[in-house]
Order: C-alpha cells, then structure tokens, then sequence
C-alpha cells in the first residue's frame, strides 16, 4: 500500500512530458487578419459580386465584339473588385500550394506556417504575372486588336473565377489541416475547369486554319502545363 502511494505520489508531482505545440496557420495572427480581411470584403461588395461573377462566367463562355478590356469597360468599383479578386487568388493559391507541397512531401504533415507558406505565395504571385504578360504577348502576335481585347478580358475573367472559387478551400484548410489534401485536390480541380473554359474560348479566338493547331498546342505546353510544373516543384523545394 505504502509502495503503491509512493509511486502515485511521485507521478502525480513530476507530471506528464509535454507534447511539442505545431503551429498552424490559425494560431498565425497575420494569416488570421488577412483571412478576415478577405471575407469582410467579400461581404461589403457581395452584391457586386454576383452581378460580376455572372460578367465572368459569360466573358469565358460566349465570344463577343466590339467591347474594351475588362479593366475599362467597368465603373471603377467594379474594377477594385476584379484586382481584389486576383489578389486574393494569389494568396489563396499560396496557401494551397504550401498545402499540397507539405502533403506530398511530409505524408499528412500539416499545413506549413512562417517562411514556407509567404514563399509559396510569392511564387504563385509570380505565376500569375508572368502568365498575365505571357498571355498580352500572345494575344498581340496571334490575334488582331479584337481578338486581343478578348482574349485579355477572358484571362482576367478566369483570374476573378479562381479568386473566387479557391478562397473556401483555402480558408478550411488553415483552420483544417489534416483535410488540406482532400481541400487541394478540390481546388486544383476547380482551377482546371477555369483554365480549360479559357483554353476553349482561345481556341475560338485564336483558329484560323489547320496549321494555328500548331501553334495552339504549343500554347497549351509553355503556357498552361510546363508553368504548373515549375509552380509546384518550386514550392516543393521550399519544404525541402
């Protein structure tokens, strides 16, 4: 008796060995505050945002003339949302994509906090730039002046699409860590069905005859594949 109260009373005061405390992104006030940002002007401009988002839709969906570039032909208003809602896609896609490379790379590590996860959105910020002068470049050398309007103003319209789709899986996956897989996943397929919307119409705006075949699936390499490809083993190196 005298032995087996010892041995409790020594336990009771050494106590257990605490655990090592894993940082996510939800205990990040910085993340925390631009998730908040984000949501509260999703809130204040949800009005404009349906009206735009059917804007959107359509601008990827039907092949029109005889109108200017999205950032011009919209009040000024609604052009603060469309660069709210390519801001938010790039750091939206910076989370997932420090999502996905610790996933991958870690088995089921969690979602990576501090210098990885500002990393990651860096390059998804370069993606989106260089995508963004890569398709101008594109539109000036295979398209004339319209079909160049048009072709810019789809790519933005994807660019607000994406902003809008990946911010829900983006957000559970800072506050759900263990379901950033399966929440990646989710996006990346959404992000697909954005781009080859894009790719559909730019091949309605860019065919001419057989030989723009040529052309056209050299775009789908440089421009929609072989960047991906970068985008994630960049990321991946950041873990490494």
């Amino acid at each position: 008796m005298t032995s087996a109260f010892i041995l409790t009373a020594d336990t009771w005061t050494a106590g257990l060995e605490p655990a090592l405390r894993v940082m996510q992104p939800g205990h990040n006030s910085v993340m925390l505050l631009i998730v908040a940002l984000m949501i509260m002007l999703m809130t204040f401009n949800f009005k404009h945002l349906r009206r735009l988002t059917n804007t959107y839709v359509e601008e990827l969906t039907k092949q029109r003339h005889g109108r200017e570039n999205v950032f011009d032909e919209h009040p000024a208003g609604d052009m603060r949302i469309l660069i709210m809602l390519i801001i938010q896609a790039v750091i939206c896609g910076g989370i997932l994509l420090s999502a996905a490379a610790a996933s991958v790379g870690h088995g089921n590590a969690a979602l990576l906090t501090g210098r990885c996860l500002w990393l990651c959105t860096l390059i998804a910020a370069t993606y989106f730039v260089t995508i963004f002068i890569a398709q101008h470049l594109v539109g000036y050398a295979f398209a004339d002046e319209q079909g160049h309007r048009d072709w810019i103003r789809s790519f933005n319209a994807s660019m607000a699409l994406t902003g809008e789709i990946i911010v829900l899986p983006a957000i559970l996956a800072i506050f759900y860590p263990n379901a950033a897989p399966a929440l990646v996943v989710v996006a990346f397929l959404a992000f697909i069905l954005v781009r080859l919307a894009l790719i559909i119409k730019g091949f309605r705006i860019f065919y001419t005859d057989y030989t723009s075949l040529v052309y056209f699936i050299l775009y789908l390499c440089t421009l929609e594949i072989i960047p991906l490809i970068f985008v994630y083993k960049f990321s991946a190196e950041t873990i490494a």
